[in-house]
């Protein structure tokens, strides 16, 4: 399994968050102790490296945000959401290994962009690399290779590299099996004469 893991728009501290979203926990509190619980289950090396997709969390009790970093288990790397306004020396010092806008990332010669927004383009997208973004709480269909790897989405934890490759082929296969489909209801409509 990959060492490497996705997430974003977990709004720790977002009281209004389940409202919006649906989701379903009664408190902030709850909801945090779940995300927190469900993050560690699935992220258990302190080695692992988790890309958090933007918007954290809902405070600017900097010693809050502090502990709850540090309640999560893996070297956490933010790509700035909308919600996340503060510098990258704030980040670093919040416990960030990292914190930029966007990212390149490569992982076993598959070249990923990462964005808290969702792009119809992306640097090598022609060329089969994979875009993961965040932002819209599974409310933006995913296109191509790309996917939303909000919590909403993937049962309120990270989502594994090696999860997001089994997602893509997924749906390559159903994609193919759909224009196989087409082709088969041509054939009985019209006969062997449209090219395959």
């Amino acid at each position: 399994m990959s060492n490497v893991f996705f997430t974003a728009d977990l709004h720790l501290h977002h009281r209004n968050i389940i409202k919006h979203c649906n989701r379903p926990f009664e408190t902030v509190e709850q909801m945090n102790d779940e995300l927190i619980r469900r993050w560690n289950a699935t992220v258990v090396d302190n080695k692992a490296h988790v890309y958090v997709l933007g918007d954290f969390a809902w405070t600017r009790d900097w010693d809050e945000y502090r502990c709850l970093l540090h309640m999560l288990k893996g070297r956490k790397h933010l790509i700035f959401g909308n919600h996340d306004k503060f510098s990258v020396s704030k980040a670093l010092s919040l416990g960030f290994v990292e914190a930029c806008d966007v990212k390149r990332l490569k992982i076993d010669g598959d070249q990923i962009w990462l964005s808290h927004y969702a792009h119809r383009m992306w640097p090598n997208k022609s060329h089969g690399a994979y875009h993961l973004y965040g932002h819209s709480h599974g409310t933006l269909p995913s296109e191509g290779r790309s996917v939303d790897v909000g919590v909403d989405l993937w049962d309120f934890a990270p989502v594994n590299w090696n999860d997001l490759l089994g997602y893509f082929n997924a749906d390559t296969l159903k994609s193919a099996i759909r224009v196989l489909n087409m082709h088969k209801q041509a054939d009985r409509r019209y006969g062997n004469a449209l090219p395959h």
